[in-house]
């Protein structure tokens, strides 16, 4: 369990480790195309694969479904391999035909070399494919090796590449990735084989389809979202596009304590969300949760000028601001998994249903605000797209739960300390001696006050669950 957390880490915080990495090798219009191409691939994996990982995942494990594990892996991987083939090869055709609309879509880097963007994205669904596979069939050694060759072993060779060449252009970076990928599929599929019929292999695959099927429209419209900032900074204002990189990587610093709370949540709420005692132990977690998060969002502003006197300026001042709102929209996401709406009825549509509404939202919101405030407008594009989608989410959550939970005073007062602070370093225009410094210190002073007293709470619940 402790190597599968480990991978699930490595992850979660590859976004934020490569960041100085990139930036030292690269310009930062180069990074901003790189990371664009890192969430074209995010996206690529669920459409290449229709999502049929959580099929799998659903039904690697159940024994009373077919207790032969070996043969779902297996037709997992056959399974994946030919939908990646089938769907790369339409998509082409449709790319295509609609290519000259499509240029004004990419950045101008990734425009010189088309087709190694094509078989990134190809290559990152393949290795989508490995790690699901190695998860949800327990086997925490495999799952590990396949992450370092995916993750790791194309940031070492990017590294030596460096060092001989001096200079490295970002075309490395996804050639790297691409070998990386396909080696890791290649070795996966391999080890994997194992004789079993054609009518087995249909049953189980038709039942990754069914049960993905209402999970997909999640899934890409969450890539969609995450997405959509960046193709119409590319079309709108490309010059913010290496900015936006840059403020989305290091709030995702955050997102990395999103995985460790819902790693450790998930199991405890459907074990014991019908308990008496379960009730409190989600408030002082939840309550902890918002004070994590409000006290990053007072204190990243207060850090980066500190660390880094340039940023008092105006064009930087926006890349914190849209630091601020990226968190927020992380929380926002993170809030999601308290009330774990999607599990409230198995296959249900109503949350496929929001986050499509959602995607529409985040288009129209990035379209208009992109044009007004440019890199700010692609931040608060994201945190608004966030809010209305988690709105609806923990409504419906709450309404079809047997438990209506509800927060304490805790959240509440983070929220109404962050925003205040938040609202007078935008008074002071990114400076922070904008601040009087009695609120300041009031400020501090409430934010570890609660943050203790959460702190407490939450460590004996979590005493009595394990």
């Amino acid at each position: 369990m402790k190597l599968m957390a480990l991978s699930a880490l490595v992850v979660k915080a590859y976004p934020l480790v490569t960041v100085p990495l990139f930036l030292y090798f690269f310009t930062k219009e180069e990074f901003g195309s790189l990371d664009y191409a890192y969430y074209a691939m995010s996206l690529g994996c669920v459409l290449l694969t229709f999502g049929i990982n959580n099929g799998y995942a659903r039904y690697a494990l159940d024994s009373t479904i077919d207790d032969d594990l070996k043969a779902k892996k297996f037709s997992y991987y056959l399974f994946s391999s030919v939908l990646i083939a089938a769907i790369s090869v339409i998509s082409l055709l449709i790319i295509k035909l609609l290519w000259f609309n499509l240029q004004q879509w990419i950045p101008t880097i990734l425009l010189a070399y088309p087709s190694l963007l094509v078989f990134y994205i190809v290559s990152g669904a393949l290795a989508h494919t490995v790690l699901t596979a190695e998860r949800f069939s327990l086997n925490a050694k495999s799952l590990i090796i396949a992450t370092l060759i995916i993750y790791m072993l194309p940031l070492f060779a990017v590294v030596i590449a460096y060092i001989a060449l001096e200079n490295i252009s970002i075309y490395i970076v996804l050639i790297f990735n691409v070998i990386f990928n396909v080696f890791s599929f290649v070795v996966g599929f391999c080890r994997a084989y194992t004789r079993i019929n054609a009518n087995q292999i249909f049953k189980l695959c038709r039942r990754y389809i069914i049960f993905s099927t209402p999970l997909l429209f999640v899934l890409v419209s969450e890539a969609l979202i995450n997405l959509s900032g960046r193709l119409f900074l590319t079309k709108l204002y490309p010059s913010g596009l290496g900015d936006f990189a840059i403020a989305s990587r290091v709030a995702s610093v955050l997102l990395i304590f999103n995985f460790i709370i819902s790693f450790m949540f998930h199991p405890i709420y459907f074990r014991d969300k019908d308990k008496a005692s379960f009730v409190s132990f989600w408030r002082s977690l939840y309550s902890l949760f918002f004070i994590v998060y409000c006290f990053a969002i007072i204190i990243i502003p207060i850090v980066i000028n500190l660390s880094l006197p340039h940023f008092d300026n105006l064009h930087n001042s926006k890349i914190i601001f849209s630091i601020i709102l990226m968190l927020g929209a992380n929380l926002l996401t993170g809030l999601q998994m308290f009330h774990l709406g999607m599990h409230a009825k198995e296959k249900s549509a109503v949350i496929g249903l929001i986050y499509s509404v959602g995607v529409l939202i985040a288009f129209f919101l990035n379209l208009i605000l992109i044009n007004r405030f440019q890199l700010v407008g692609a931040g608060l594009a994201l945190f608004t797209t966030m809010l209305l989608i988690t709105a609806p989410y923990i409504y419906y959550s709450n309404k079809v739960s047997e438990n209506k939970l509800k927060t304490n005073c805790y959240a509440k007062i983070s929220i109404a300390i962050a925003l205040a602070y938040v609202l007078l370093y935008i008074r002071g225009e990114g400076s922070v001696n904008a601040i009087p410094v009695v609120i300041f210190l009031l400020l501090i002073v409430v934010t570890f006050t609660t943050a203790i007293k959460s702190s407490l709470r939450f460590y004996n619940e979590a005493n009595s669950k394990f």
